[in-house]
């Protein structure tokens, strides 16, 4: 029997095919400089916040 969607199964392939894409080496550097400045800025304001609050409770 023929399925009756054939389309989909197609439409599968090409999906997962385009979905995985390669960073080039330079691209990836640059992520990981963005990943380590966020961590960074987050660590701050904790650290920043941590300490209003033991300033608040003294």
């Amino acid at each position: 029997m023929k399925p009756i969607y054939p389309q989909r199964e197609d439409g599968l392939r090409v999906a997962q095919s385009t979905a995985i894409t390669v960073f080039p080496q330079h691209e990836d550097e640059i992520l990981q400089e963005q990943m380590r400045r966020q961590h960074n800025a987050r660590a701050r304001h904790r650290s920043a916040r941590r300490h209003l609050a033991a300033r608040a409770h003294s």
